[in-house]
């Protein structure tokens, strides 16, 4: 099944750039071609209206309950679909916030590798003063030496994007 304008993953031996897009793909045709074989077919529109309302950071315009209204499914159902568009590529695609995209990427990150243990808590409860730089401040507010909040801090810069879609996508 084909859904509105996008294209089922092919070899055509078009010519891909670094991301693994074709020349002049955009951000929702390039997720969608990668999460469609993983979705339900019944579930693909929702999917496909999901990138649809995403702006040029890759961030959704428009929120999970307004979804689940608009195609009378449960917000649960909605909540999966947003979970298999966010670990597409670039990870944290599909997210409501910037904040979200980081713990996304962060939760796969952990996954695969070492990640501080601070990073998380760095994430969730002191974003205002890790955008500030006020590491004395977040170590306070953590409990946590400064050392440790320093190097979470520059896990957080060095390999999480709060804006996905600006990482192919301008």
């Amino acid at each position: 099944e084909v859904v509105s304008g996008f294209n089922e993953p092919r070899d055509d031996g078009e010519e891909r750039d670094e991301a693994g897009s074709s020349a002049g793909e955009d951000l929702t045709t390039y997720v969608f071609r990668q999460i469609a074989p993983d979705i339900n077919p019944e579930d693909r529109k929702m999917a496909a209206y999901l990138l649809t309302h995403l702006n040029e950071d890759g961030l959704l315009t428009t929120s999970l309950a307004e979804v689940a209204n608009y195609f009378h499914v449960t917000l649960k159902r909605v909540e999966a679909i947003q979970r298999i568009i966010q670990r597409a590529d670039p990870l944290g695609v599909g997210s409501i916030s910037p904040n979200e995209a980081m713990l996304v990427q962060l939760d796969i990150l952990q996954e695969t590798g070492s990640v501080p243990e601070l990073a998380r808590r760095v994430l969730v409860e002191g974003m205002d003063l890790l955008s500030r730089r006020q590491y004395v401040e977040l170590a306070r507010r953590l409990r946590a030496p400064v050392g440790q909040v320093r190097d979470a801090a520059h896990f957080v810069s060095e390999n999480l994007n709060p804006f996905p879609g600006r990482s192919y996508w301008g």
